[in-house]
C-alpha cells in the first residue's frame, strides 16, 4: 500500500497501534511459540570477548614487524648499506667482501638494537 510522503507520519500510530492489537489473536491462531534462548544473555559477552581476542593477538604478531620497519627507518639504514656499498665498491673489494662488511659494520648493529628493545634493555 503506497502512503504518499507527508502522510506517511501521521498513518504510522494508527497502524502501530492496529497490528499490536491484534498481534496476539494471530500468533494464538498461528499457534505460533516463541522460541526459547537460554543463552542469549551471554552471546553478546562471548562475542565482545572474542572480537577482543582477535584483535589484541593480531596487535601482538604485527607489532615487533612494524617497530622493526620504524627502526629501519629512523636509523636509515637502507641509505647507510647504499652509502657503504658504495664506498666499498669503489675501494675495490669483492662482492663478498662487501656483504660481509656491510653485515658487520651496519647490519650487527642493528640487530643488537632491536634485540635490546625487544628485551627492553636499553
Amino acid at each position: 500500500m503506497y502512503i504518499p510522503e507527508g502522510r506517511a507520519q501521521s498513518e504510522a500510530p494508527r497502524i502501530r497501534e492496529f497490528v499490536n492489537h491484534h498481534k496476539n489473536e494471530d500468533l494464538w491462531i498461528s499457534e505460533y511459540e516463541r522460541p526459547v534462548f537460554p543463552y542469549s544473555q551471554q552471546w553478546p559477552s562471548y562475542e565482545g570477548t572474542k572480537i577482543y581476542t582477535d584483535y589484541m593477538n593480531n596487535a601482538h604478531m604485527r607489532f615487533g614487524q612494524q617497530l622493526r620497519r620504524v627502526i629501519n627507518v629512523v636509523l636509515n639504514l637502507r641509505q647507510q648499506k647504499a652509502d657503504g656499498k658504495g664506498d666499498l665498491v669503489a675501494q675495490g673489494l669483492s662482492s663478498d667482501q662487501v656483504c660481509q662488511d656491510l653485515y658487520e659494520t651496519i647490519t650487527c648493529h642493528s640487530t643488537v638494537f632491536k634485540l635490546a628493545i625487544a628485551r627492553r634493555t636499553l
